[in-house]
Formats: structure tokens, C-alpha cells, sequence
């Protein structure tokens, strides 16, 4: 932690005060970690389930809690809950590496007819074991990934995913933004 923290404010992204980080340039830091996000980006794999998405997300959300296993909806899935004027054709769901291991695989398989495509996907699962992935517990029954993550996912995407990444921006970091900038100001001077 102490290193990020030395690193945020080095490369003038924020300051210390008191003991705390500040964002100064929170735009600025997120521009940098866009770039190095669609470079090192969750592997992922695309499927054909039969259903209509809202069925395909129950499904496989159903066999992440039957395994046990961590997920949260992500990409558009996520930005359909966080902001629901984006609209998509394709389920995704971020997955921990345990939920594509053998049996409860295979399980996702034969219980719910998935097949694994090349293209035509209607099902994304992306692949990460990190922790920050499955963090944005809202209490809702289908969770999503945060709207920061959200963001990423959807920039990374290009085309209609930069339009829905710009829904997220505006919804949920925009203000929390400005008011970071404007904090920083004021501590500054």
C-alpha cells in the first residue's frame, strides 16, 4: 500500500495531508490506468446458452451459488443494473478461476447447455481471481462489478462500450471527481 501511495503522489496524482491521500488529478490517473487496463485486461471466454439474457444471467449466476464460487456481472450486464439506459445483447459475468475448473464446469455444461463458441457468443465469462473484481456488494441478488470497474471493462470494449462507459462516468465517478479536484485545491493552497 505504502508504495501506490509513494506512487500516486510522485507522479502527482495526489498529495498527502494529514496523514491522508488526496486525489489531485483523478482524470488524469484514470486516462493512465484506461491505457494500461486494456493491455492487461481479464482473460476471457465466450459461450452460446439458450435463453433470453435475463435467463442466461439468472442461470449462471444460479451455478456460481450453487459452486460456491465468486462472480459479479460486468461489461454491460453491469452497466444495464448501474445505469439502464445502456442496452446489450451479450451476458458477461466475472468469474474466479475455480468457477472453470473441472467439475463445476462441467456442471455449467450439462445442467444449462453451454457451449463454448468462437463467435455468436451470448455469454462472456471473464476470468480473475483478483479480489477487487467481486467487491461492489450492494445487496442486490445479482451483484456487479464496481462503476469504476464497470468503466474499464466497457473502454476497453470500444465502439457502443465507450458510449456506455461515458453513462457510468457521468452517473457514478464525474461528481466524486470534481469534488476530489476541488478538495485537493483547497488543502493546496
Amino acid at each position: 500500500m505504502s508504495r501506490i501511495k509513494r506512487s500516486l503522489v510522485e507522479g502527482g496524482y495526489a498529495l498527502m495531508l494529514k496523514g491522508q491521500i488526496r486525489l489531485k488529478r483523478p482524470d488524469d490517473l484514470l486516462d493512465d490506468w484506461e491505457k494500461h487496463y486494456r493491455t492487461h485486461k481479464p482473460k476471457e471466454y465466450g459461450f452460446y446458452m439458450r435463453g433470453e439474457l435475463e435467463q442466461v444471467e439468472q442461470q449462471v449466476a444460479n451455478w456460481c451459488s450453487e459452486s460456491k464460487r465468486e462472480y459479479a456481472l460486468s461489461r454491460f450486464s453491469a452497466a444495464w443494473r448501474l445505469a439502464p439506459e445502456v442496452r446489450y445483447n451479450v451476458a458477461s459475468f466475472m468469474v474466479t478461476t475455480s468457477a472453470i475448473l473441472a467439475e463445476p464446469f462441467i456442471n455449467l455444461i450439462t445442467k444449462y447447455v453451454v457451449r463454448k463458441v468462437d463467435s455468436g457468443a451470448n455469454l462472456i465469462l471473464q476470468i480473475s481471481d483478483d479480489e477487487s473484481y467481486y467487491s461492489n456488494r450492494t445487496g442486490e441478488p445479482q451483484q456487479t462489478t464496481s462503476p469504476l470497474q464497470t468503466y474499464l471493462d466497457l473502454l476497453a470494449m470500444n465502439g457502443r462500450g465507450e458510449e456506455a462507459a461515458s453513462a457510468i462516468f457521468e452517473k457514478y465517478l464525474k461528481q466524486k471527481f470534481a469534488e476530489a479536484s476541488e478538495l485537493a485545491m483547497e488543502v493546496h493552497e
